[in-house]
């Protein structure tokens, strides 16, 4: 999974059949493209109280920060402190200091890492030729190499992956805790199975509706791109040049009101329809 604009990747899923049913890789990347795009407008909730600043087995009083000598710290500062921790729990008990200090790290990391916007798509390592999508702004871009300028024979797979910062599972798990701390623990609770949240591609003014339980299987209609048109999947449909790949999509839920849809449009039947077309025509699938 690439974004463009950000020069990041996203995990290593394998094969498009082995993650038609895997709900997690996909699950971080919604988080993703949530990031900036809505919480930019959100409200910030009171802090919860519930949420310990401090480890049960933590008894040190001198580890502990007051609150009066941070909160008026520049977010700048605050950042670069964050950034100095390497001890991942060290990084989450530093947000849990104060509401303020845990918003500052959230609004800088969703600043870092949102892919809310921006051009993405899940593409393999047969990806060749620089998309029609992309082919303008690749041409200015310093990752278009000069073999790739001269002909487009080059791998476009090659120049994206060589430039571009690689984000783990773990710094993700990471920003949905402090996410948590900041905006409150139901903001960006995408783990029950109900909670429903509108894809969008800004581009082509389209949406679909997904769950947890659905989201992967739309996805893979929409966002694959390659050259190779082989597939373990036993489908005559061409996600392998899926309609949303490298055009730019974000997140939101249906209760923000936020956004004006006015004129946009609704294909989540279409996808569903693709999608079990997809589970009947290879069994295996669906077994």
């Amino acid at each position: 999974m690439a974004c463009y604009e950000k020069k990041q990747t996203f995990g290593s899923m394998g094969k498009l059949g082995e993650i038609l049913f895997e709900k997690s890789a996909f699950y971080y990347m919604v988080f993703l493209l949530s990031l900036q795009r809505y919480t930019s407008s959100a409200p910030c909730p009171p802090h919860d109280d519930s949420i310990s600043t401090n480890s049960s087995n933590d008894d040190d009083d001198d580890t502990q920060l007051e609150n009066s000598k941070l909160d008026h710290l520049p977010v700048e500062i605050i950042c670069q402190m964050f950034e100095k921790i390497s001890n991942d729990k060290d990084k989450i008990k530093f947000a849990q200091t104060s509401p303020d200090i845990a918003k500052k790290i959230y609004y800088y990391l969703a600043t870092k890492y949102g892919w809310a916007g921006k051009r993405i798509a899940l593409f393999g390592d047969y990806s060749y030729t620089v998309p029609p999508q992309l082919q303008d702004i690749h041409e200015s871009d310093e990752r278009a190499t000069a073999s790739d300028r001269r002909v487009r024979g080059g791998s476009f797979y090659d120049d994206v992956n060589k430039n571009s910062e690689e984000i783990n599972y773990y710094q993700l798990q990471n920003m949905i805790c402090i996410a948590k701390i900041a905006l409150g623990k139901d903001y960006f609770d995408l783990n029950k199975d109900d909670r429903e949240f509108m894809v969008c591609c800004e581009t082509r003014k389209e949406y679909v509706y997904c769950n947890r339980n659905n989201l992967t299987r739309n996805l893979i209609c929409l966002i694959c791109w390659s050259d190779d048109t082989s597939m373990c999947i036993q489908t005559d449909l061409a996600i392998y040049r899926g309609d949303w790949a490298w055009n730019k999509l974000f997140v939101v839920f249906p209760s923000s009101n936020h956004f004006d849809f006015s004129g946009w449009k609704d294909i989540t039947e279409e996808v569903k329809r693709q999608v079990d077309y997809i589970v009947e025509t290879d069994r295996a699938l669906g077994e």
